[in-house]
């Protein structure tokens, strides 16, 4: 059974866009459910009438036919893809930009974004490893697939579109990148085994076997409840879905992505860490450190990970007693500029504490732990603080409340984090009130603007310290840009292996998308430039084919030469 999909979308300046598949249902005997493939037909002009036949029609490729033609056609049960492919130019064809009787379509190709990504990805040695690991034909595909991740952050069905838009790499298949292929793709990265562990030791290698940092693990949420691994546990996005977790570890000078793994959704972290590290070494990577956030914490782990000697700097939460007393007995050594230093424009006071951790047997090891205090961030958190909590109790007495029960409601549903700072007082007539509790605002606010981070190794500087750990903010970021920009915040295949092949696609364009913000960082144009913007002008540079054949390079203006020659890329030819 195929039907006629008419799929629309906008593109970056919020153009309405409408693609045309072939779709076609049918059932499969070994997973017992029904699939369906598509093939792309092209895309409809601006008046929603015609389609402008895409590259996978070269007899007809640039000319456009009337949507209507094509669904009679279907209704009668023509096969449409033989129709398209033929050679036979019919009255309902035209030539679409060019005039009658031309050899060639005239025809616009965008030049800039996907040149851009190519050239930082042959610099970087992308396109050589994966060429190595997979082949020229699926290496060429995976630098290309990834590449339109980096840019548009859309699904892979929509990248062979992308691709045809524009001056393709020689060697790139565009058949390999089709709707109806490269989900098949996918599954074949996943299953090579052998393939994917060549190109992370060459990446490793070419990145001279860096020290590197394992940040904490994040979740991806799955819509396929039969993915293996896929488990229900403590979502970091907060969905009811089950889950697979990501670990990634990054270098530690330049934040490049370096490798990652993933893991089922309800083993216990230490778990993975230790068998993470030892997949690590075996990769070349001896000097790794963990990077763990407040989360983490418990005693226990901190005895396992020391006893499996792992180097770590971890975040303490303020609900530890020892926590609380360190941070009481050190106030008084923090109000003084002695312990001043500056970082990264701030400037923060910092004092230090050795505590002996007993592992099991009796041994104990001694730890060190790093109390930083910002003067700056506890002002402004406090002054926030204090403001929503005024608001809040403003808002309050405009309410009437004839039950208790309704107050505590009211103060759920409004107050939400900030609800242990208020109270429910009887009040005249009957009624009740919410009011604000002073000391319980003070409490809260006693922590502000402290940090405090234990490290497994004694006597570190406390800038090093500070960097490991505030390094999880570039972590973060690492997994906002894979979740969220590059579009992976949902996996949708049942299929372990065609995961795995999507997850090494994600940090390949994780890769690009680092690289690119690194050198637009060196070159001082992060701050005016956003990524987004830097693809949006790269765009603008194109070229013609005329009828005649002729490929013609248009202008580039000054802005982009200027962009490309602040990343270090060349000019297109």
């Amino acid at each position: 059974m195929s039907f006629l999909q008419v799929q629309r979308t906008r593109d970056q300046d919020g153009r309405a866009l409408a693609y045309v598949h072939l779709a076609t249902s049918h059932w499969d005997q070994r997973r017992g459910r029904s699939l369906q493939s598509r093939v792309y037909l092209g895309k409809l002009d601006p008046s929603g009438k015609r389609l402008l036949l895409s590259k996978g029609f070269p007899a007809r490729s640039g000319q456009s036919v009337a949507l209507e033609e094509l669904r009679r056609r279907h209704a009668a049960g023509e096969d449409l893809l033989a129709w398209l492919r033929a050679p036979v130019v019919l009255a309902s064809v035209v030539a679409a930009g060019a005039g009658a009787g031309a050899e060639r379509p005239a025809r616009v190709e965008v030049v800039g974004d996907l040149h851009l990504l190519w050239q930082l990805g042959r610099e970087l040695g992308l396109e050589r490893l994966l060429v190595e690991a997979f082949g020229p034909d699926e290496g060429v595909a995976l630098l290309a697939l990834a590449a339109h991740q980096t840019a548009e952050g859309r699904p892979l069905y929509l990248a062979k579109d992308w691709l045809e838009e524009r001056t393709v790499p020689a060697g790139l298949r565009l058949d390999q990148v089709g709707t109806d292929h490269v989900y098949a793709l996918m599954h074949r990265v996943g299953e090579n085994l052998t393939g994917r562990e060549r190109f992370f030791r060459g990446w490793l290698e070419a990145q001279g076997h860096p020290e590197a940092l394992l940040y904490d693990t994040t979740s991806l949420s799955s819509y396929a409840a039969d993915l293996e691994g896929a488990e229900y546990g403590y979502n970091r996005d907060g969905e009811s879905l089950p889950q697979v977790n990501l670990a990634l570890v990054s270098a530690r000078a330049t934040g490049l992505p370096l490798w990652y793994r993933l893991l089922p959704g309800s083993i216990p972290d230490v778990a993975n860490l230790r068998v993470t590290g030892e997949l690590l070494r075996d990769l070349g990577l001896t000097r790794c450190s963990y990077s763990l956030d407040r989360g983490f914490y418990s005693q226990a782990n901190v005895r396992e990970m020391l006893a499996h000697g792992m180097d770590f700097t971890l975040g303490v939460p303020f609900t530890v007693t020892w926590a609380r007393a360190l941070v009481r007995r050190q106030r008084a050594a923090l109000a003084s500029p002695k312990r001043s230093f500056p970082f990264n424009g701030r400037v923060l006071r910092h004092v230090r504490a050795t505590r002996m951790v007993e592992l099991e047997g009796g041994e104990r090891r001694p730890v060190e732990a790093h109390l930083f205090f910002d003067l700056e961030r506890q002002a402004e958190r406090l002054s926030r603080l204090e403001k929503d909590v005024f608001a809040l109790a403003h808002k309050a007495g405009k309410e009437h409340f004839r039950r208790r029960g309704e107050a505590y409601r009211w103060l759920g549903e409004n107050a939400r984090g900030l609800a242990g700072c208020f109270a429910v007082r009887s009040a005249p007539e009957g009624e009740w009130r919410v009011v604000r509790k002073p000391r319980a605002v003070a409490l809260m606010a006693a922590h502000m603007g402290y940090t405090l981070v234990l490290a497994s190794r004694v006597g570190l500087e406390a800038e090093a310290v500070l960097a490991d750990y505030r390094g999880r903010d570039h972590a973060e970021k690492l997994f906002d840009a894979l979740k969220n920009e590059d579009g992976q915040h949902r996996l949708r295949t049942g299929d372990a292996t065609c995961a795995e092949g999507r997850m090494l696609l994600a940090v390949v364009a994780l890769i690009l998308r680092c690289a690119m913000e690194s050198r637009l960082r060196a070159a001082g144009l992060l701050r005016k430039l956003t990524v987004a913007e830097c693809f949006a002008q790269t765009r603008k540079i194109k070229a013609v084919h005329t009828t005649s054949g002729k490929r013609v390079l248009l202008e580039i203006t000054k802005r982009n030469r200027d962009i490309l020659a602040a990343l270090n890329v060349p000019l297109p030819t």
